[in-house]
C-alpha cells in the first residue's frame, strides 16, 4: 500500500475567483524550503506519495506561468518538478532522497506569509525532516579481495589516518539495507588499515560482504542474505544509482520502449577484512560503467529496466529495474515525458549478479 496523506490548508466553500497564475517559485536546499508567488488568491493543498517519497503540492484554479519546470538538488530534496496537471490545477512535486525520514507528528509545514499588494500572495512549504542518512563520500584505496569470510565496516564521513582508528564503525550484512540510525559498535580490528587515497573524490556505493548479523539486532528471515559463493558480485536487492549520460533530453511515450545511455553514477565497492584483520577495498565497478537497458512507459508512468552491465570487456546479464519515476505527474498514454541529461535513476537488482565465466 502506498503512503497517501492529503492535507487541506483551509476549509470551507469559496466563491469562484479569477484564475491565479504561478508567477515564480524558488527552492532553498539549505533550508529545505519552497517559496511560491501567486498573482491571485488561491489556497494550495498537499499530499504525500511513497516509492519514492514525494510531496505533491496542488494549486487549484491556477495556471502555470513562465517559470522553470524542473530542477535537481542534493540533500533531502532531490528534485522539484512543476507542471500543468489539468486545465485548472498547477502541480508541484518535491521528490525526497530515499534516506529521508519525515517527522511523524507534522510531516510538512505550509503557510501563507503577509500578502504583497504588488507581487501577489507568497506561500512557503517546508518538509519537516526527522533525520537523513547518507553514504560516505570517500573510501580507502582498492586492493585484491581475500578468500576469507569477511566482516564489513563502513568508514566515517570524515577521513581518518587509518580505517581501524574510526570509533563506532558500522558492521552490516551483505545484502542488508543501511539502517536509519547507526548502532554504537567497536569493530574488532587490531591492526591499522591502509591510509585513504587522496585521489578518490567520487561518491561510492559500498556493497557489504559479511553474513554476520548486526549486534543485538533481530533480522527478518526474508533478509538473511549472505555471499555463499565467490562467483556472486552483487546480491539481489542491491540498489544502484544510474545517471542518464545522453547529451539531449530523452522523450518517453506510453507503449514505446526507449533505449537510453545510462551509466553508474558512483563507484560500486566491496569492503571486507583479510586474514590479518586488515580492511581491504575491492572495486567491483567504477563510476561511468555502462548499464544497458531501456525505459518502459505505460499509463502508470515510466520505469527503467536494466538488461546488462559492461564489465571486464563483456556484457554481463543484469536483472534490475527502477520504481515508477513519474506516477505523481500522471503520465498517460496521450502524454509524454522527458528524461533530462544528468537525471539520477535508482534501480534494484531482482537477481544476483554473477562473475563472468561462472555457472
Amino acid at each position: 500500500m502506498g503512503l497517501v496523506t492529503i492535507v487541506a490548508v483551509e476549509s470551507g466553500t469559496k466563491p469562484a475567483s479569477p484564475a491565479a497564475t504561478l508567477s515564480s517559485w524558488r527552492f532553498d536546499p539549505a533550508a529545505n524550503q519552497l517559496e511560491i508567488t501567486l498573482e491571485a488568491k488561491t489556497t494550495p493543498n498537499y499530499f504525500l506519495l511513497d516509492q519514492p517519497l514525494r510531496i505533491v503540492l496542488d494549486l487549484p484554479n491556477t495556471q502555470l506561468g513562465k517559470v522553470a519546470t524542473q530542477q535537481d538538488y542534493t540533500g533531502a530534496v532531490r528534485q522539484v518538478r512543476v507542471s500543468q496537471f489539468d486545465k485548472n490545477v498547477t502541480r508541484i512535486v518535491l521528490e525526497l532522497a530515499p534516506d529521508t525520514i519525515l517527522n511523524t507528528g507534522q510531516m510538512v509545514q505550509l503557510q501563507r506569509t503577509t500578502p504583497q499588494a504588488d507581487s501577489g500572495d507568497r506561500w512557503v512549504l517546508r518538509p519537516q525532516i526527522a533525520r537523513q542518512t547518507s553514504l560516505p563520500t570517500t573510501l580507502p584505496p582498492a586492493t585484491l579481495p581475500s578468500p576469507q569470510q569477511p566482516v564489513v565496516s563502513v568508514p566515517p564521513l570524515q577521513p581518518s589516518p587509518t580505517a581501524s582508528s574510526a570509533p563506532n564503525e558500522l558492521i552490516i550484512d551483505f545484502g542488508q539495507p543501511l539502517p536509519t540510525t547507526a548502532p554504537s559498535v567497536t569493530p574488532p580490528i587490531p591492526t591499522p588499515s591502509p591510509t585513504p587515497s587522496s585521489n578518490v573524490t567520487a561518491p561510492v556505493i559500498v556493497v557489504p560482504a559479511s553474513p554476520a548479523p548486526l549486534p543485538n539486532t533481530a533480522l527478518p528471515n526474508t533478509a538473511m542474505l549472505s555471499r555463499q559463493s565467490p562467483d556472486v558480485l552483487l546480491l539481489a536487492g542491491t540498489r544502484l544509482n544510474l545517471r542518464y549520460a545522453g547529451e539531449s533530453p530523452l522523450l518517453l511515450k506510453a507503449g514505446v520502449p526507449q533505449p537510453a545511455k545510462m551509466v553508474l553514477a558512483e563507484d560500486v565497492r566491496d569492503r571486507n577484512l583479510n586474514a590479518q584483520s586488515v580492511v581491504i577495498d575491492n572495486l567491483i565497478a567504477p563510476a561511468g560503467t555502462t548499464i544497458i537497458g531501456e525505459f518502459e512507459t505505460d499509463t502508470r508512468g515510466s520505469r527503467f529496466v536494466a538488461q546488462a552491465i559492461a564489465l571486464q570487456g563483456q556484457n554481463l546479464p543484469l536483472a534490475a529495474e527502477s520504481g515508477i519515476l513519474d506516477a505523481a505527474d500522471k503520465v498517460a498514454a496521450a502524454n509524454a515525458t522527458t528524461i533530462e541529461p544528468g537525471k539520477i535513476v535508482q534501480i534494484r537488482l531482482t537477481q544476483d549478479l554473477i562473475k563472468p565465466g561462472s555457472d
